[in-house]
């Protein structure tokens, strides 16, 4: 159930990004791809399908891939692949910009700030 909740959770935050950000998502996303810092080990595989979240948050997402040469694009059956912890953490970085500009929702807030607590 928790999954289920983290994945509609996602959904709310690409959604919401896109509208507000339009155009200057890409960059946005560009720059959480290249902040991002992989731990040792194996995360699990997961694919984010284009059927799933708004076509302009999709296209944002593989247009930034595209600029930083990341691997897993699949674009001919709608899906990109890329590894859970890589996924975190554009959704966690997405998440914590809509909060900094005072886009985000009560449960988006709730969520971020009460991982923070570890809770």
């Amino acid at each position: 159930m928790r999954s289920m909740l983290e994945t509609e959770l996602e959904v709310l935050i690409w959604s919401l990004a896109a509208q507000a950000y339009g155009p200057s998502l890409e960059p946005i996303v560009s720059q959480a791809l290249m902040q991002y810092r992989r731990r040792p080990g194996l995360d699990d595989p997961t694919r984010i399908y284009q059927s799933s979240m708004e076509s302009s948050a999709f296209q944002a997402l593989a247009r930034a891939f595209i600029a930083n040469d990341h691997s897993g694009l699949c674009l001919e059956n709608g899906y990109i692949e890329m590894r859970s912890g890589l996924r975190w953490h554009l959704s966690r970085r997405l998440q914590q910009i809509l909060i900094e500009d005072e886009h985000a929702t009560d449960a988006m807030r709730d969520n971020y700030f009460s991982a923070d607590l570890g809770l």
